[in-house]
């Protein structure tokens, strides 16, 4: 299980997301479904619906084993056939290539993504600090108290 992590973070340098995100899918279809080589070469793994919620769960839990991401349930509940799935996986692996992290999510803080894909005209001293920033910023102000009031009782 490692060992595919690793050679499909290798492998995903090296190629392009899509086709790392195709590949992903078509081993996760491949064990679940019986395929011949010429449904998988005219792209009939493609068109596969996911209105089996067994077959997507295992699917989608294979395709996220295999390349070390996360979905998360707005991404999942987007997800209706094969074809999602891979544009799902695509945009996540190219996050990932881009930022160092698929952790962004355009659903959850479309302000954030649109900082880290340089959307926008704002100048350089314009950043995203996110609420990373505000809890650092709210446990340093705390911190600053207890040894405020620490030094009061001495």
């Amino acid at each position: 299980m490692v060992m595919s992590r690793i050679i499909s973070r290798a492998f995903s340098v090296a190629t392009s997301p899509l086709s790392v995100a195709e590949q992903h899918v078509k081993t996760a279809l491949s064990s679940h479904i019986a395929f011949t080589e010429q449904q998988l070469d005219n792209g009939d793994w493609k068109k596969i619906d996911f209105s089996n919620p067994a077959l997507k769960f295992k699917v989608v839990r294979d395709c996220m084993s295999a390349s070390g991401l996360k979905i998360s349930n707005v991404d999942l509940t987007n997800i209706f056939d094969t074809s999602s799935l891979v544009a799902c996986l695509a945009g996540k692996l190219k996050l990932e290539q881009e930022f160092g992290t698929a952790n962004v999510s355009t659903y959850n803080d479309p302000i954030r993504y649109m900082f880290l894909t340089k959307q926008h005209n704002f100048p350089e001293n314009v950043y995203f600090a996110g609420p990373d920033y505000l809890v650092s910023r709210s446990k340093k102000k705390l911190l600053e108290e207890k040894q405020k009031l620490g030094a009061s009782l001495l």
